[in-house]
């Protein structure tokens, strides 16, 4: 009876023994699966900032890049092959346009036959007053300069003015006329001005 007592109680020893390493080994399990799983939402979430983190830095370079001018500075100096400027403000009457003033940085013009779809008939008074031209042409429709046109341009040199012109105003050519010299037509009335007030002039 005993005997039988004794294996009794081995044999519940050894079921608890195994029953606890079953529980043992399941426990082990969850902990490595739990922590597994851990480090997977860990990594799930650093990736995650690490994506949004690199398109912020993306986003950055973009904004930089727009506001940031590549091509080298430009200097404008004297010397600079920078095309110059020709304008002239106008009015418009019947018969044509007439040339108001100046306003480009070129210095050596041509007084244009036409500005905007309008010809041009005559160049008004004090329209180049003090400017720094040294050379100016007059188109053929032009027929008349204005008063003191070209009064105080002492750089002028040469001005050439067609036959088409039959008026040409008092002091048109003001301090000008002492450095510059008319080119003109025979029998136009250009050359009898000039002849009239002593001014330098060739024939062309």
């Amino acid at each position: 009876m005993k005997k039988f007592s004794l294996i009794f109680v081995v044999v519940i020893l050894v079921g608890i023994s195994v029953c606890s390493c079953a529980v043992h080994s399941n426990k082990d399990n969850s902990d490595q699966l739990a922590a597994l799983e851990s480090q997977l939402a860990m990594l799930s979430v650093a990736e995650s900032e690490g994506a949004r983190r690199i398109e912020e830095l993306l986003g950055q370079i973009a904004n930089l890049e727009k506001q940031t001018d590549t091509s080298p500075p430009t200097e404008t100096t004297a010397n600079s092959d920078e095309p110059k400027k020709v304008g002239f403000t106008y009015t418009v009457s019947d018969e044509g346009a007439t040339v108001t003033g100046y306003v480009g940085t070129e210095k050596n013009i041509v007084i244009p036959a036409s500005i905007d779809g309008y010809s041009v008939v005559a160049i008004g008074d004090k329209a180049f007053l003090d400017t720094d031209l040294e050379s100016v042409i007059i188109s053929e429709s032009v027929k008349s300069v204005g008063w003191f046109a070209f009064d105080g341009c002492v750089k002028l040199k040469s001005i050439t003015v067609p036959s088409s012109v039959t008026s040409i105003g008092y002091y048109a050519f003001g301090s000008a006329e002492a450095s510059s010299t008319i080119y003109c037509h025979a029998d136009s009335f250009a050359l009898q001005y000039a002849k009239s007030y002593g001014l330098s002039y060739t024939v062309i």
